[in-house]
């Protein structure tokens, strides 16, 4: 669901912001998943390594996860979303297609470079977030940059449990 610009959208309460970004910070380790990184001398001499991806969906309590989409900020002049009907993957990013961020995710992102872990936001029954992807120690060896460069985010979209999509 994307919310065009200028519609207003709602706050959520801290209590929901902090499940939010618990639901985030398990999904980015699942996403990562450093055990399959396999050996990586240099950017150019890497051994078994499996790229990164969701190898599911992430889980809040009384939330449903609806939708996971990549926001990319390295490969394009300007911010873009994957748009994907499946999990995130890098493997698969070359042949997905694009779109420019909407309100909500603008707002995200600036929160997120701000240095906020994530933003969410609230229209009616639906609820959005946004959380951002920081370079750890580890990152830099491939991506370059420094530790706790933001690479991208991840925007969620959720709903109540018990609906239906």
């Amino acid at each position: 669901m994307i919310w065009g610009y200028g519609e207003p959208f709602g706050t959520v309460p801290d209590t929901d912001q902090k499940r939010l970004a618990g639901l985030h910070a398990s999904g980015l380790l699942d996403f990562v998943n450093a055990r399959e990184w396999g050996y990586v001398q240099s950017r150019t001499r890497v051994a078994g390594f499996l790229s990164h991806r969701f190898s599911r969906v992430p889980e809040i309590e009384a939330w449903r996860v609806q939708r996971i989409e990549l926001v990319g900020l390295l490969k394009h002049p300007e911010p873009v979303v994957y748009m994907s009907d499946r999990l995130p993957a890098m493997t698969e990013l070359p042949g997905v297609p694009t779109r420019p961020l909407d309100t909500f995710e603008e707002a995200g992102l600036g929160a997120v470079r701000r240095g906020e872990d994530g933003f969410a936001a609230r229209r009616g029954d639906v609820v959005r977030f946004v959380g951002g992807i920081r370079s750890a120690r580890q990152c830099v060896e491939c991506h370059g940059g420094e530790r706790g460069d933001l690479l991208g985010a991840f925007t969620y979209t959720l709903l109540p449990a018990g609906t239906r999509p």
